[in-house]
């Protein structure tokens, strides 16, 4: 149920002084695409294309149970345009990108929000494109920001004095050259360790076009963890499967991704839940363990969640915790976190998640193994974001921020 009579934070943009962030002149890692494996053949006369456009076989449709947990969806801010991703500094302040390249500053005590970084000059919003994920260092000296230009996905790193970005000092972390505008990923995160986890997705196509995703020697099409030295040099994490390079990348942790374009850490336990978006037929939930799964394969392209795509896969595949049919609605799923806050006790420990499409609140309990929906709506979400103290927030796409609150009868 959504929470009436809630008090909504109109923005109140404040056209201050907008950081034009300045690029340092380091040579930050450049990553070219690979070769097109099948270059030559019509991309209608491919496999992955053939399966992705054959339809959805005879299957048995996803049970959803209905759960009232006590909570409803509150606007806390509107007014902005095309939001993509949330991340806070603390529990008085935090960022939010817009698709366009704009990151603005979210004053929460005073509900102001200021423009303070400008990469829309660069950033390309077509398909999958746009600033699409952002994270701030453990040391708090920079914010990172992940977004795409006409081919390519780039982090950069903007320092960062009291909780402001500065007005230049932009440091070019790494830079991924993309094949199309399809599956550019999303999310960037830091650990618990420290290390900074991405994935820039499988570079687009219908059924994994270009053969990225069973192929550790490209970033593309995998998860990455990677380690950010003190001047934000980027190398493999320490426990990477491919430290030496010679059969795969080193800043590869697992493989066989398509577009998880929404991935986070579970604060009580560690483990990476990853929302991975699916082809034509079914979305997946994935769990990854930092200490035991370096060098999980996924399973894109050969499996669609748990459905059988394109070939064989050995033990190496590790299946998804949940995946779904997109029957009812559902298009594209939308990660998702770990509730680990107080204000909402029936929901502590389960996942909540949402569907682009389907623009509901919906739960999935690892324990047990069952999925609900909520009736909590939110109209084109994007991003599912925790807080600092582990309530949690959803951007939707049409311009506004909701936080999940206890309702009034719960």
């Amino acid at each position: 149920m959504l929470v009436s009579g809630a008090v909504v934070a109109i923005v109140a943009v404040v056209f201050g002084a907008l950081t034009l962030a300045g690029s340092d002149d380091r040579e930050a890692p450049y990553i070219e695409t690979k070769p097109d494996p099948m270059a030559g053949t019509p991309g209608t006369e491919r496999p992955g294309f053939i399966r992705a456009n054959a339809g959805c076989e005879e299957h048995e449709r996803t049970s959803w149970d209905e759960w009232d947990l006590g909570f409803g969806a509150e606007v806390v801010l509107e007014g902005l345009d095309a939001p993509t991703t949330l991340e806070f500094y603390d529990n008085e302040s935090a960022f939010i990108g817009q698709r366009d390249g704009m990151v603005l500053h979210w004053d929460l005590t005073t509900s102001e929000v200021t423009p303070v970084i400008d990469l829309s000059d660069s950033t390309a919003t077509e398909q999958d494109q746009g600033l699409v994920g952002m994270a701030i260092t453990p040391d708090r000296s920079h914010l990172l920001v992940n977004f795409t230009t006409k081919g390519e996905s780039k982090l950069v790193a903007q320092p960062l004095v009291d909780g402001m970005p500065t007005v230049t000092g932009r440091v070019d972390v790494l830079t991924v050259q993309q094949p199309s505008s399809q599956h550019n990923g999303g999310t960037i995160a830091f650990d618990g360790d420290g290390y900074l986890w991405a994935s820039f997705g499988d570079g687009g196509g219908q059924g994994d076009k270009y053969q990225n995703a069973q192929d550790p020697t490209t970033p593309l099409g995998s998860i990455l963890r990677i380690e950010l030295g003190p001047e934000l040099e980027v190398s493999g994490a320490p426990g990477n499967p491919h430290l030496d390079g010679e059969d795969g990348h080193s800043w590869v942790f697992a493989t066989g991704v398509r577009n998880p374009f929404r991935f986070s850490m579970d604060p009580g336990t560690g483990e990476v839940w990853i929302a991975d978006v699916g082809q034509a037929c079914v979305e997946e939930i994935s769990v990854l363990d930092p200490e035991t799964d370096a060098g999980a394969n996924l399973g894109w392209s050969v499996y669609e969640g748990t459905r059988p795509f394109l070939g064989e896969l050995d033990e190496r595949h590790h299946a998804p915790v949940f995946d779904f049919w997109r029957e009812g609605g559902f298009c594209a799923v939308v990660g998702g976190e770990v509730y680990r806050g107080s204000e909402i006790e029936d929901l502590y420990g389960l996942y909540v998640f949402s569907d682009y499409c389907r623009s509901e609140v919906l739960i999935f309990d690892r324990v047990t193994g069952g999925a609900a929906k909520t009736g909590v709506t939110v109209p084109t979400p994007v991003d599912v974001s925790s807080g600092p103290s582990g309530e949690l927030f959803v951007v939707s796409m049409e311009g506004s921020v909701f936080r999940l609150t206890p309702s009034e009868d719960g």
